[in-house]
């Protein structure tokens, strides 16, 4: 049986759409280099936590470079970023929905329960990085 990569070309590829940004130079790596850091607050529960190191482990394996993962934005040097977000007057979502929306070079997923926040960047992985976990572990990704 054939294992399922993380990195997937073609889904690669397809993670520079999510920094369509006005520069049509936006790129989620350059030779290497991460173009883009994950912003996943301290103050996070366990789950978006897991699923923010999973979002950056995984899409720095797509793109073929290291993806930070920082706590604050101030801490952010690359020109892109991810901000995982819980927002508790976000009514725009269900209870364990989510909302991605980009600011600039900013992509935010937001929501207002931490399991929404988790099937956000989960959602972002499977649906813009092609990764799937069959069972849990690096081994069944």
């Amino acid at each position: 049986m054939r294992r399922m990569s993380c990195c997937p070309v073609l889904w690669g590829l397809a993670a520079l759409i999510l920094f369509a940004a006005p520069s049509a130079g936006a790129r989620v790596a350059v030779d290497g280099t991460a173009q883009v850091t994950v912003v996943a607050p301290d103050s996070l529960p366990e789950r978006p936590s897991t699923a923010a190191r999973d979002l950056a482990r995984c899409l720095g394996e797509a793109v073929g470079a290291q993806i930070p993962l920082v706590s604050a934005e101030q801490d952010v040097t690359t020109p892109q970023r991810i901000v995982a977000q819980i927002d508790p007057d976000l009514r725009a979502v269900a209870y364990d929905g989510y909302l991605l929306r980009t600011e600039g070079q900013t992509l935010l997923v937001a929501s207002p329960t931490a399991t929404g926040l988790a099937n956000g960047l989960y959602g972002l992985a499977r649906d813009w990085i092609g990764v799937r976990w069959f069972m849990p572990g690096v081994l069944y990704e």
